[in-house]
């Protein structure tokens, strides 16, 4: 779960070919956790990286892996699927918009709007990893100190 979300932290201080080959293998792993906060830091971590996949990789890789999630036991986890399925909606009408069109010809204020919301959704998710940090803390922490108290006593 750390390893999730550090990596989706400092995604933006990897090279492109890095963050190519690492992010979207990395986060998919994740999805596979055992532990509900590591699967929701994967889908936190899809949401805050999105600026960073081509919009077939988006199509192909990342909804393929995010789409099942949808159905996850754990209310969190579907709620959180469901945002990042959005977001990524969002990006993938917009690259569609664009497909045949002249580069030129896409509407800079479409453009505008698309990057402020994508800072707006990744700035958002950054605040909620640091919540989901201490959350699975907490987590973790919680059984070893009933373990303890019970051998204890």
């Amino acid at each position: 779960t750390n390893t999730t979300i550090c990596l989706g932290k400092i995604a933006v201080h990897l090279d492109a070919s890095e963050r190519e080959r690492v992010l979207i293998p990395a986060f998919t792993r994740s999805l596979k956790d055992p532990f509900p906060p590591g699967r929701n830091a994967g889908l936190l971590s899809f949401s805050a990286t999105q600026q960073y996949y081509k919009p077939i990789d988006a199509a192909t890789r990342v909804l393929a892996a995010v789409a099942p999630m949808v159905l996850d036991p754990e209310r969190e986890v579907r709620e959180t699927a469901l945002g990042c399925l959005r977001a990524y909606m969002l990006k993938l009408e917009q690259a569609s918009a664009a497909v045949g069109k002249p580069p030129g010809e896409a509407s800079s204020a479409d453009a505008d709007a698309a990057d402020d919301a994508v800072s707006k959704a990744a700035d958002t998710v950054l605040k909620s990893m640091n919540w989901l940090t201490s959350a699975a803390a907490k987590a973790v922490g919680a059984p070893q100190q009933s373990a303890a108290l019970t051998a204890g006593g």
